[in-house]
């Protein structure tokens, strides 16, 4: 690493496109993200495509974790403004508090003042108005107006804030466009996705971990995961937690070098005593999905004897819009998770 800028610099210059794509690769495999800001600056500067839509990807999806990085401190004002129009998912304020921590940086870099607010709004500039300010909530807003005071203009106060009081009105001076991930979840227009096929088959018992693995074939939200079975045993009903991770893999297979980036993750609980129990696990965020990408929702889970559900899932299901889910078998189970299953449905919206 301490040697592959001035390699990949030297090949760009002498046009060697086997070792521009040697030293590509080579990064893909070894940026992690404390150096993900240092590795999109060298791929904006050598005008590399494949490594740009690279560092996006993973700043779009660990925004957070990229903001608290000495990297993203350092990177100078024209990445700030890239990463500022990405579809980032994290919270409008956080985006704002990362830019309040990066004009610091630049101030003291500059020997100035990193606590008068104007040396902040000089450092800052045009990338103010990058700031999705209609994304936030008022209180929210107010907040960052209060700790301070001074950075916004009279005229800039007064956009932001009609934009939360008046519901027809375009803002001039700050981006008003949503971010794919603030897209509001519509429960009217729920597609969802039944992956069981009403026939009865040979019963399958719930296993400690269950493996779905799926991709699709346009832009969607994942926003809401079910599952289905049929316990058999006492009348008593019992109580059990579910842990729940849903990742992304680049391309259409497990197997991948890169290891895959955790979405979500948390606990559910479900109750076993009943003819058929449903677990419903509503995502606090919906989940970006994206084409010719495998996501894998993992759920572990201590059920009672007598605990099944049906076979012989759909491996393809077409809903409307033209959209298919593709679900895939994982290489690396003892079991056939294509064919057989314990979710039984994955509700999304469409982008």
């Amino acid at each position: 690493m301490e040697n592959i800028e001035t390699v990949v610099r030297l090949a760009d210059k002498y046009d060697v496109l086997k070792y521009v794509n040697v030293s590509t690769l080579f990064l893909k495999g070894q940026l992690t993200l404390d150096k993900m800001c240092w590795g999109y600056q060298l791929a904006v500067n050598l005008k590399n495509k494949d490594l740009i839509e690279f560092c996006e990807d993973k700043i779009e999806k660990r925004p957070k974790e990229v903001f608290a990085t000495d990297a993203f401190k350092r990177c100078d004002k024209g990445i700030l403004q890239r990463i500022l129009e990405l579809d980032l998912v994290c919270k409008e304020v956080d985006v704002f508090d990362a830019c309040v921590t990066w004009a610091k940086y630049a101030c003291e870099q500059d020997d100035l003042n990193a606590m008068q607010v104007e040396n902040l709004r000089t450092q800052l500039g045009d990338c103010l108005q990058l700031i999705r300010f209609g994304l936030m909530k008022i209180e929210e807003f107010s907040k960052c107006y209060v700790l301070h005071k001074g950075l916004f203009t009279s005229e800039e106060f007064e956009d932001v804030m009609l934009s939360f009081t008046m519901k027809e009105y375009k803002p001039k001076m700050f981006n008003p466009r949503s971010r794919i991930h603030n897209v509001t979840w519509d429960n009217r227009n729920v597609m969802e996705c039944l992956r069981k096929t009403n026939c009865p088959k040979p019963k399958k018992y719930i296993k400690l971990q269950e493996v779905t693995s799926f991709s699709a074939n346009n832009h969607l939200m994942l926003g809401e995961i079910q599952t289905a079975c049929t316990y058999i045993g006492s009348s008593e009903i019992v109580g059990s937690e579910v842990g729940v991770t849903i990742t992304e893999c680049e391309g259409l297979t497990c197997q991948s070098t890169v290891l895959p980036t955790v979405l979500y993750k948390g606990t559910s609980k479900v109750w076993f005593g009943y003819d058929m129990d449903r677990l419903k696990v509503t995502l606090p965020q919906p989940i970006r999905i994206k084409p010719q990408f495998m996501y894998e929702v993992r759920l572990v889970v201590r059920s009672p004897n007598g605990c099944y559900y049906y076979s012989d899932c759909r491996p393809i299901v077409e809903m409307k819009n033209g959209t298919n889910i593709q679900f895939h078998r994982h290489p690396n189970l003892g079991y056939d998770n294509l064919a057989n299953g314990w979710i039984s449905h994955l509700l999304f919206n469409k982008i």
